[in-house]
């Protein structure tokens, strides 16, 4: 992209049109707004295509070069923002019909390709990798207006364009360490970290930005946390002398060793705003307060919040809370293993009191219970090495011992804590840990004391589970994609907020710690979470319209990172595949637009593809309705809505087609996978099953024994079906999304005799279907008679 201004000079009759950058429009600090208005901007039809599929004018890309170019990144800057474009890369989804994450050709790319298009690209995402979008975009907005003038104003770009550009540019630095350069820088001031006005933020931004180009030598910064993100900005990427003081007036970087008097960025922390601005006027220094005046669009947004290292998130973020926590190892190890160990526990061995959390307490992936989730904890976590011991002694023990242990132990650190909120007095015997010898430093947390950073301690060990517990459920994580502070902080209120609504609402069941394992697990909130932890945003189920369905929605980008659903890339029948997410920094891309939202496609009623087939039925009649599902084809279809992309599976045979959702997918798996592993050999097998359970032959409209239903006469005992599909995963997942009324039990790494065992135990057993991995021949092997099932052989 190029700029190119009409010189007044002719020559031979003509007139000259100059090449110019952008940022020779600004001098001394202001904009020769006329010039510009008389420049023409020239791009190639590829580029127009690229900005407009992000919703970003030509112009506005012109103006954003011309405004932040001025700002001079320092030769290590301008290599941190080439590494952290390095590392973005895309993919597609089932078919390559959408593709996500950040392209070969990308807007940011081809902006990065000038001086000023690189310093566009770092402060837009800079600003974004730590705020909300509409802070953001508010900051960027208010630096615009410095620079306005009555000649400017009418071809400044408006508040939409900003909030387009700074989207467009979002998730560019989330695999960068720029993020914990920020934490960095905002730890010296341990208070709450909300967003500073965004005026002053930009006025204090335009400081830097002159110190960066030689307009000005040096400047002083007054405020609160948000001058964490303008010192990272001023060294990371400007490569500026930073020096801060703490709140109490004490040098804490760089070290006491280190030339503090020739700095070119002074940040003094400080809790007192009127002091703080008697300071800024004497000292003619920038004062940033906290945001006053600003209508947000969710709750939450108006933090400041950069990432966490794996190896200190949890100290790093509960401070204090943590630190207390980690000097009981044998207590915390003995409740993660515990927890590891109930998750592996088959549900259905459960009593009656706590058999009704088996849909929400059940894990899918091979690290969401066990051993692997110990060894996920202490890979993910390195904190927790010194709980190592405890948590594998812990996990080996039997079931009814392990729900015993947990309750102990969470007794027991309720005890440590001693807080108000949950930790009441406690009757249980520490028989088996002496909290005597915790010593006087494990002084009971009281919140009267003035710190307002305690936490609840069997809160935060919950936490820690839940934490490695949604870990399990992304496909993968790399290794430079960090945590968000603000996200750990929002999973712990979260996990309060389920507690005071348990409190209140649980009347059927006694409570007790072990409830508190099924807090925000599946099937609901996969993108939620991951998005909580990793994103900048709230989830969408806070911020966006109460119609929208969150079951159906596959991918949702959230502050730069895409979060998708593994049943948008491929169609899978395994519900550790089918109920992954991925997370790949970048947006959603369809036809070159950028799009923030996935949603199943409303494309009418399905049809039923065939009718099944309830045994015993002809061998001929059952082979040709085999070939037909056989082959059965599949194939993704996208519609363009409002707000929103539209995904659909069609999956067709010869004679009819089924549309199938990829949110739907996901929801109905969830509901219909166990989660358990047996082989078989040492469960006890299930007697009589051909007359406990209708047996069906690959029929797709899945039948039930209830009255009314035309396939099953009134006169018949009603009872639960198994339905034989083999190893069909088309036709297993379409078997999925037909059940309207019925509801399913899928086969997976589990005997036919347990899930027979689970369907009987059901309140309706009549209305339960078994989805079943096995063909009409391991059936009659399995019930001993070769002509039970199939006639005329």
């Amino acid at each position: 992209m190029e700029l190119q201004v009409r010189s007044r000079q002719r020559v031979s009759g003509r007139q000259l049109i100059t090449p110019v950058s952008p940022s020779s429009f600004v001098q001394q600090g202001t904009v020769d707004w006329p010039s510009l208005a008389n420049a023409s901007v020239n791009a190639s039809v590829s580029i127009l295509t690229r900005l407009s599929g992000h919703g970003v004018e030509l112009w506005t890309a012109a103006v954003a070069q011309v405004l932040l170019g001025n700002i001079r990144l320092s030769a290590e800057g301008e290599s941190h923002i080439n590494e952290a474009l390095a590392k973005l890369y895309s993919f597609g989804s089932y078919g390559n019909l959408l593709y996500f994450g950040f392209g070969v050709k990308h807007m940011i790319r081809t902006l990065a390709e000038s001086s000023e298009g690189m310093a566009t690209v770092a402060i837009c995402s800079s600003i974004a990798e730590v705020h909300g979008l509409a802070i953001s975009t508010s900051i960027v907005y208010e630096y615009a207006k410095l620079y306005s003038t009555d000649a400017g104003a009418s071809l400044m770009p408006s508040f939409r364009q900003w909030e387009a550009l700074i989207n467009s540019c979002s998730g560019a630095l989330s695999r960068s360490p720029f993020g914990s350069v920020v934490e960095f820088f905002m730890r010296f001031h341990p208070q709450t970290h909300m967003c500073g006005d965004p005026k002053q933020v930009a006025r204090a931004l335009e400081g830097i930005a002159k110190i960066s180009s030689g307009l000005m030598r040096s400047m002083v910064l007054i405020g609160n946390s948000e001058c964490g993100f303008l010192a990272a900005v001023a060294q990371w990427l400007l490569g500026l002398r930073v020096v801060v003081r703490n709140v109490a007036g004490d040098i804490v970087y760089p070290s006491s060793d280190a030339d503090t008097d020739n700095y070119q960025l002074m940040v003094i922390y400080s809790d007192d705003p009127d002091k703080s601005r008697a300071i800024s006027r004497t000292a003619d220094a920038y004062y940033i307060d906290y945001i006053r005046d600003i209508l947000h669009e969710s709750i939450g947004s108006d933090y400041v919040s950069g990432r966490v290292e794996w190896k200190t998130a949890i100290s790093q973020t509960f401070g204090s809370s943590a630190m207390k926590i980690f000097q009981v190892p044998g207590i915390l190890g003995e409740i993660i293993g515990s927890a590891a160990k109930i998750y592996s526990i088959d549900c259905d061995s459960m009593d009656l009191k706590t058999r009704f959390l088996q849909p929400i307490m059940k894990g899918f992936g091979p690290e969401a219970s066990g051993r692997a989730f110990i060894d996920l904890a202490l890979r993910q976590l390195p904190e927790l090495a010194n709980c190592k011991d405890a948590m594998e002694l812990a996990v080996e023990r039997p079931d009814e011992d392990a729900r015993l242990r947990f309750e102990k132990t969470i007794a027991i650190l309720k005890e440590v804590c001693g807080c108000s909120f949950f930790c009441f007095p406690q009757a249980a015997r520490a028989d088996f840990i002496d909290i005597t010898a915790l010593g006087s430093k494990y002084q009971p947390n009281d919140p009267k004391k003035g710190d307002t950073v305690t936490r609840c301690l069997p809160l935060l060990a919950l936490t820690i589970i839940q934490l490695v517990r949604q870990l399990s459920t992304i496909a993968s994580i790399p290794a430079d994609l960090l945590p968000k502070r603000r996200g750990l902080e929002a999973l712990l209120k979260k996990i309060e907020e389920r507690y005071s609504g348990l409190r209140e609402n649980v009347e059927d069941c006694p409570m007790s710690s072990i409830t508190f394992l099924y807090t925000l697990v599946y099937p609901i909130g996969l993108l939620d979470l991951a998005a909580l932890i990793f994103g900048v945003e709230v989830p969408f189920e806070h911020q966006q319209s109460t119609t929208i369905d969150r079951h159906r929605v596959s991918v949702w980008v959230n502050g730069g990172l895409c979060f998708i659903m593994d049943s948008v890339i491929r169609l899978s029948d395994r519900a550790e595949e089918s109920l992954r997410v991925h997370i790949i920094p970048g947006h959603i891309e369809w036809n070159q637009k950028v799009y923030t939202r996935v949603q199943d496609g409303s494309l009418g009623s399905p049809r039923l593809l065939m009718d099944p087939m309830i045994l015993p039925v002809p061998e001929a009649k059952y082979r040709a309705q085999a070939q037909l599902i056989d082959r059965m084809t599949a194939r993704a279809i996208i519609m363009e809505s409002s707000d929103c992309l539209r995904m659909s599976y069609e999956i067709k045979t010869a004679s009819a087609s089924f549309f199938l959702g990829p949110g739907q997918l996901s929801h109905e798996m969830a509901g219909a996978a166990s989660g358990r592993s047996c082989s078989g050999k040492r469960c006890r097998p299930f007697g009589r099953l051909y007359e406990h359970f209708w047996i069906t032959v690959y029929g797709l409209r899945l039948p039930y024994a209830a009255p009314g239903n035309v396939m099953i006469p009134f006169d018949v005992p009603e009872k639960p079906n198994i339905v034989l599909f083999g190893e069909n995963p088309l036709a297993r997942c379409t078997a999925l999304a037909d059940l309207t009324m019925a509801k399913a039990i899928l086969q997976e790494r589990e005997c036919i005799a347990c899930c027979a065992r689970r369907a009987l135990m059901a309140k309706k057993p009549h209305e339960m279907v078994i989805i079943s991995r096995l063909t009409v021949e391991d059936m009659e092997q399995l019930l001993g008679r070769r002509d039970l099932l199939l006639l005329d052989r």
